[in-house]
């Protein structure tokens, strides 16, 4: 994550940091993906809920569900 929206879900859930990678979009792996490839896949219907998939350099993977609004991420 190069920084996500500071009053969306991202930020509002508190386990994701500046620095995680984002390695897979509700089970789909999206490592080999290119931004606005994954864009989509993040984006829906507001209130929707996604499992984002992210690794940290210190701990590993984790899998964090989170509300979907308009637009979640500013950059990923």
């Amino acid at each position: 994550m190069k920084g996500f929206v500071p009053s969306g879900p991202a930020a509002a859930d508190g386990r994701i940091r500046k620095g995680d990678v984002l390695v897979a979009v509700d089970g789909m792996d999206v490592r080999k993906l290119h931004t606005a490839q994954v864009t989509p896949l993040i984006y829906g219907k507001r209130g929707s809920s996604v499992t984002l998939g992210f690794v940290r350099a210190d701990s590993g993977a984790f899998f964090p569900s989170c509300s979907r609004f308009s637009r979640m991420m500013a950059s990923l």
